[in-house]
């Protein structure tokens, strides 16, 4: 029996970075870089047990071999194939790490500029979830409309929730999934068949970068069904965008800024409450 954990891109067979879903911890970083998606029901300290689909193929090959060259057992062996004992990777590292890379390979489809937040509260990240993604998706789908066109963002947004509800679960308790019998399996091999099935799980900071990196390009291309080569108007439009992000946060925090203090006169009614306090007039005349 080979128990799987969370499955993610391939990180060097078929393809670097192959995929033909956005389940997972990586294809939430892919959904982000749409602008979609924004926020992670998660929390950021607990360690991913990801391993790569790649991986997973080659462990399950081996299984079935070596399974075949024993004898008839009633016992049921149990395999993990997990990431224990590979580097841990916090999901606020990935998060970290993926934010870089988005910009890097921005996608031409891009509602808004990624955002990746974390929020092990699930009240917090609910109403996070219903402001800034649901309800902006709704106005987008009357736009959409308007046009012309089929709705189909707060249909997105439903999935999303679905998969925060899924991956919830693991991405708020830390696991530890024993998998020496998963190493064993490759302890047996002849040279030459290391050199097929002997693997490199991504580790370094460089490596995760790079694997990511593929990750974004290759969904990029074959999901997202855009061109090979990433146009400058793409990445024009992705710099007008953080542009554009960075001005209307400075503008609501002036804004509130200006009707606390300005609209709302707080620094005379400070002064005011200040002066007039018992207390304080008592102090002030002591002194």
């Amino acid at each position: 029996l080979v128990d799987k954990i969370l499955i993610v891109n391939a990180a060097q067979e078929p393809i670097p970075g192959w995929t033909d879903n956005l389940n997972g911890t990586v294809g939430i970083l892919i959904a982000c870089n749409t602008g979609l998606f924004r926020n992670l029901n998660a929390d950021e300290d607990i360690c991913l047990d990801n391993i790569t689909v790649d991986i997973v193929i080659k462990a399950i090959i081996l299984a079935v071999w070596k399974r075949s060259l024993s004898s008839v057992n009633k016992q049921i062996e149990v395999i993990h194939i997990s990431a224990y004992q590979f580097r841990p990777l916090k999901i606020k590292d990935l998060g970290i790490i993926g934010m870089r890379e988005t910009d890097e390979v921005p996608f031409e489809k891009a509602v808004w500029v990624p955002v990746f937040l974390c929020s092990a509260s699930w009240a917090y990240f609910y109403l996070n979830f219903v402001l800034f993604q649901v309800l902006p998706s709704a106005l987008l789908d009357v736009l959409v409309k308007l046009a012309g066109h089929k709705k189909f963002l707060v249909r997105v947004q439903r999935k999303a929730y679905t998969v925060n509800l899924v991956l919830g679960h693991f991405m708020n308790n830390n696991w530890t999934f024993k998998n020496d019998k998963f190493f064993a399996l490759f302890d047996h091999l002849t040279d030459e068949e290391q050199r097929h099935f002997s693997f490199r799980y991504p580790q370094t900071t460089e490596e995760l970068s790079a694997y990511v990196r593929n990750s974004l390009d290759y969904a990029r291309v074959t999901i997202m069904k855009e061109s090979k080569d990433i146009k400058p108007r793409t990445r024009r439009i992705r710099k007008i965008m953080r542009f554009l992000d960075t001005f209307f946060k400075m503008a609501f925090y002036c804004l509130c800024l200006w009707l606390i203090f300005v609209k709302c006169d707080m620094i005379s009614s400070i002064g005011s409450f200040l002066y007039n306090n018992d207390c304080i007039r008592l102090l002030r005349e002591y002194l």
